[in-house]
This record gives structure tokens, C-alpha cells and sequence, in this order.
């Protein structure tokens, strides 16, 4: 079964658009584990990376390019949230108009036939910067201002790319 974001409405699995206001049907249990599935026929999941307030963050390699993508999906329950869903349009949006040294590129964002809602982008390697502080405790500031200082030159408050430790994904 497939539900509409606006009106609630429910229409079986052939139906793309909600009759009565033409809002794009999303699937009534889009939440899974995505290891090993294929994300808009393009996408092949390797692994979690993490999790955050608005959805999950994988590891998945583009299947013709090879090349490797974080890959942010939206949680289950935000996906009949219209507030959410255009909360998440907007930063995949906005963030794939900037191009900078410290942010990660976009490659691709949108919503598979079974009412997935993703953002792909760059898979910069690196360690949480949580596993950094539990292990090491409180940084030396220079050690500190040198993580963060490419963040603080990114346009706009844009997610800063880090080769050291990365910020939990989310």
C-alpha cells in the first residue's frame, strides 16, 4: 500500500500520484535495513554509518560508476510528514548548489518508487570525531581549531568536509 503525504489517503502499490491532489504516493513501510538492497537502481548499500534525528546515513558504491556515496535516507516515520519531507528537499537542494574545498559534493537526491526518500553524496573516510573524544578525551585547541577550521571557512554554515576525525553522520 501507498499513502499520500497531504491527505492520507491510501492507494495500492500501481498508484504513483494521489487522485485528489497529485502528490507523489510514498509507501506505507519504506523502513528497513538497507545493507545489500539497491537504492534507485543505483545504488548499492554496503553498510550503515550511522544515525541521526532525521534519518540514516549508509556506505553504498554507485553500481556503474563504482564510486562510493554516503548515502542519507529519511526516517520511516518523517515520510508522511510533509514538513519533513520538504525540510529534507530544501537541504538536499541547497546543499547541492555549493561548491567548495570543505564541503562534501552532492551527487544526487530524490525518492524511489517505493516512497524511499534519499540524498547522496560524497563519502569522505575518516573517524567519528565521538570515537576521537572517547578515546583521547578533550582535544589541544590547536589539534581542535585545525579539525573545525574548514568548517568555519564553508559558505553558508554548510556540513564542512574533514579528512581527520568526521562529525557523527546524521
Amino acid at each position: 500500500m501507498k499513502v499520500c503525504p497531504v491527505c492520507s489517503s491510501e492507494y495500492p502499490d500501481d498508484i504513483r500520484f494521489c487522485p485528489k491532489d497529485g502528490q507523489t504516493l510514498r509507501s506505507s513501510s519504506p523502513g528497513r535495513d538497507l545493507v545489500g538492497q539497491v537504492v534507485a537502481d543505483r545504488y548499492h548499500v554496503m553498510k550503515k554509518l550511522g544515525e541521526g534525528g532525521m534519518g540514516q546515513v549508509y556506505l553504498a558504491e554507485h553500481v556503474k560508476m563504482g564510486r562510493r556515496s554516503a548515502i542519507k535516507v529519511l526516517n520511516p516515520s518523517m515520510v508522511h510528514d510533509p514538513d519533513a519531507v520538504a525540510r529534507f528537499n530544501r537541504e538536499a537542494a541547497n546543499a547541492s548548489r555549493i561548491s567548495h574545498p570543505n564541503i562534501c559534493a552532492i551527487y544526487d537526491f530524490g525518492e524511489t518508487p517505493d516512497g524511499l526518500i534519499y540524498l547522496a553524496m560524497e563519502f569522505v573516510e575518516g573517524e567519528p570525531l565521538s570515537d576521537v573524544l572517547a578515546r583521547e578525551g578533550a582535544l589541544p585547541v590547536t589539534r581542535a581549531a585545525d579539525i573545525f577550521s574548514g568548517g568555519s571557512r564553508a559558505p553558508g554554515g554548510a556540513r564542512p568536509r574533514h579528512r581527520a576525525p568526521r562529525p557523527e553522520a546524521g
